[in-house]
Protein backbone atom coordinates (compact mmCIF):
# COMPACT_ATOMS: atom_id res chain seq x y z
CA UNK A 1 0.00 0.00 0.00
CA UNK A 2 2.62 2.37 1.00
CA UNK A 3 4.39 2.37 -2.58
CA UNK A 4 0.84 3.17 -4.10
CA UNK A 5 0.66 6.11 -2.47
CA UNK A 6 3.87 7.06 -2.95
CA UNK A 7 3.65 5.97 -6.52
CA UNK A 8 0.49 8.29 -6.33
CA UNK A 9 2.33 10.76 -4.91
CA UNK A 10 5.34 11.10 -7.50
CA UNK A 11 2.81 11.06 -10.55
CA UNK A 12 0.68 13.68 -8.61
CA UNK A 13 4.67 15.74 -8.70
CA UNK A 14 5.22 15.03 -11.72
CA UNK A 15 1.95 15.89 -13.48
CA UNK A 16 1.95 19.39 -10.96
CA UNK A 17 5.80 20.09 -12.41
CA UNK A 18 4.53 19.78 -16.20
CA UNK A 19 1.85 22.03 -15.78
CA UNK A 20 3.61 24.77 -14.10
CA UNK A 21 4.86 27.47 -16.91
CA UNK A 22 6.94 29.85 -14.06
CA UNK A 23 9.91 29.84 -16.48
CA UNK A 24 10.24 31.51 -19.69
CA UNK A 25 11.88 29.77 -22.16
CA UNK A 26 15.29 30.86 -24.07
CA UNK A 27 14.14 30.01 -27.56
CA UNK A 28 10.13 31.03 -27.68
CA UNK A 29 7.95 33.32 -25.38
CA UNK A 30 4.80 34.59 -24.45
CA UNK A 31 4.59 38.60 -24.86
CA UNK A 32 1.17 38.83 -22.46
CA UNK A 33 3.26 36.55 -19.90
CA UNK A 34 6.60 38.11 -19.76
CA UNK A 35 5.03 41.82 -19.57
CA UNK A 36 2.66 40.75 -17.14
CA UNK A 37 5.07 38.60 -15.31
CA UNK A 38 8.23 41.61 -15.11
CA UNK A 39 6.29 44.87 -15.78
CA UNK A 40 9.33 47.01 -15.29
CA UNK A 41 12.93 46.52 -16.80
CA UNK A 42 16.25 48.29 -16.93
CA UNK A 43 18.22 50.24 -14.68
CA UNK A 44 17.15 53.85 -15.71
CA UNK A 45 20.49 54.71 -17.32
CA UNK A 46 20.57 55.53 -21.20
CA UNK A 47 22.36 52.62 -22.31
CA UNK A 48 19.72 50.59 -19.60
CA UNK A 49 16.89 52.39 -19.19
CA UNK A 50 13.45 51.59 -17.51
CA UNK A 51 10.90 50.26 -19.37
CA UNK A 52 7.08 49.78 -17.97
CA UNK A 53 4.58 48.11 -19.96
CA UNK A 54 1.04 49.26 -18.76
CA UNK A 55 -2.08 46.62 -18.55
CA UNK A 56 -5.55 47.47 -17.59
CA UNK A 57 -8.09 44.56 -16.54
CA UNK A 58 -8.11 43.45 -20.10
CA UNK A 59 -5.20 44.79 -22.38
CA UNK A 60 -1.88 45.91 -22.43
CA UNK A 61 -1.95 49.79 -23.89
CA UNK A 62 1.14 51.22 -23.18
CA UNK A 63 5.21 51.36 -22.60
CA UNK A 64 7.00 53.94 -21.52
CA UNK A 65 10.72 53.83 -21.65
CA UNK A 66 13.10 56.66 -19.80
CA UNK A 67 16.36 57.56 -17.97
CA UNK A 68 18.07 59.99 -16.02
CA UNK A 69 20.61 61.74 -17.87
CA UNK A 70 23.24 63.06 -15.41
CA UNK A 71 24.36 65.97 -17.79
CA UNK A 72 28.08 64.67 -17.60
CA UNK A 73 27.76 65.28 -13.57
CA UNK A 74 27.31 61.78 -12.02
CA UNK A 75 27.53 62.89 -8.85
CA UNK A 76 25.48 66.22 -9.35
CA UNK A 77 21.41 65.43 -9.73
CA UNK A 78 20.78 68.61 -9.61
CA UNK A 79 21.51 69.08 -12.83
CA UNK A 80 19.92 65.53 -14.06
CA UNK A 81 17.47 65.56 -17.22
CA UNK A 82 14.47 63.37 -17.39
CA UNK A 83 14.18 61.85 -20.94
CA UNK A 84 10.80 60.09 -21.68
CA UNK A 85 9.17 58.37 -24.08
CA UNK A 86 5.32 56.95 -24.02
CA UNK A 87 4.41 54.84 -26.44
CA UNK A 88 0.37 53.88 -26.83
CA UNK A 89 -0.11 50.65 -28.35
CA UNK A 90 -2.03 50.42 -31.32
CA UNK A 91 -1.43 46.82 -31.73
CA UNK A 92 0.97 43.91 -30.91
CA UNK A 93 1.53 40.06 -31.66
CA UNK A 94 3.99 37.67 -31.02
CA UNK A 95 6.96 39.78 -30.79
CA UNK A 96 6.11 43.15 -32.70
CA UNK A 97 4.29 46.22 -30.95
CA UNK A 98 3.05 48.85 -33.07
CA UNK A 99 1.84 52.51 -32.14
CA UNK A 100 2.63 56.16 -31.73
CA UNK A 101 4.89 57.86 -28.93
CA UNK A 102 4.88 60.78 -27.15
CA UNK A 103 8.26 62.50 -26.69
CA UNK A 104 8.17 64.45 -22.78
CA UNK A 105 11.16 66.81 -21.71
CA UNK A 106 12.08 67.62 -18.28
CA UNK A 107 9.89 71.00 -18.66
CA UNK A 108 7.11 68.75 -19.56
CA UNK A 109 6.92 69.75 -23.20
CA UNK A 110 5.16 67.49 -25.45
CA UNK A 111 6.39 66.11 -28.99
CA UNK A 112 3.89 63.88 -29.73
CA UNK A 113 2.55 61.22 -32.30
CA UNK A 114 5.43 59.50 -33.87
CA UNK A 115 4.77 56.03 -35.47
CA UNK A 116 6.90 53.50 -33.75
CA UNK A 117 7.41 50.06 -34.24
CA UNK A 118 9.32 47.63 -31.49
CA UNK A 119 10.91 44.12 -32.04
CA UNK A 120 10.76 42.10 -28.62
CA UNK A 121 13.48 39.24 -28.20
CA UNK A 122 14.11 37.38 -24.97
CA UNK A 123 16.44 35.24 -23.51
CA UNK A 124 16.48 33.92 -20.44
CA UNK A 125 20.24 33.58 -19.79
CA UNK A 126 20.53 37.43 -21.46
CA UNK A 127 17.62 39.11 -20.61
CA UNK A 128 15.42 41.40 -23.06
CA UNK A 129 16.57 43.03 -26.14
CA UNK A 130 14.22 46.20 -27.61
CA UNK A 131 14.66 47.51 -31.46
CA UNK A 132 12.77 51.05 -31.98
CA UNK A 133 11.97 51.61 -36.16
CA UNK A 134 9.52 54.36 -37.73
CA UNK A 135 10.04 57.05 -40.00
CA UNK A 136 10.09 59.87 -37.95
CA UNK A 137 13.53 61.14 -36.40
CA UNK A 138 11.87 61.80 -33.32
CA UNK A 139 14.69 60.26 -30.48
CA UNK A 140 13.66 56.47 -30.29
CA UNK A 141 14.18 55.41 -34.32
CA UNK A 142 17.19 53.18 -34.68
CA UNK A 143 17.38 52.87 -30.74
CA UNK A 144 18.27 49.27 -29.29
CA UNK A 145 18.88 47.85 -26.22
CA UNK A 146 20.21 44.72 -25.08
CA UNK A 147 19.84 42.70 -21.80
CA UNK A 148 17.80 44.11 -20.02
CA UNK A 149 16.59 42.77 -16.58
CA UNK A 150 13.98 42.51 -14.70
CA UNK A 151 13.60 45.82 -12.01
CA UNK A 152 14.29 44.53 -8.68
CA UNK A 153 10.53 44.93 -6.63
Amino acid sequence: MRNKVMAVLLLVGAIALVGCDGNLNNSEFDLDQLMKQYDEWGQDTEDNPYIYFAFDSTSFYAMDVSWEDDNGTPTDTSDDTLIHYSIEVDSYTDSTITGHYTVYDSELDMNVDHPITVQITYNASSGLSLSFSGPDNAGLEGKSYNNLQPCDS
